[in-house]
């Protein structure tokens, strides 16, 4: 999966697990509730699930492809 940011026209690319950590998030009303199902979905410890989705929300705020709101 590729984003685009039209506005700068900049690419990110996302493998497998960040593809289905972005279907998540745009998916859920919250965060948290990206996270719980992605949980539920795959063999993988909390801490780290935890960590990759905050890296890759990361990454996302850094390239200005998306902006975080809410408490």
């Amino acid at each position: 999966m590729v984003l685009l940011d039209l506005a700068s026209e900049t690419y990110f690319g996302l493998n497998e697990m960040a593809a289905a950590m972005w279907q998540q998030l745009v998916r859920c009303a919250t965060i948290e509730e990206a996270y719980e199902t992605l949980l539920e979905e795959y063999d993988v410890s909390p801490e780290v699930l935890r960590a990759d989705l905050e890296e890759l929300l990361q990454q996302l705020v850094e390239s200005r492809i998306v902006e975080l709101s809410g408490p």
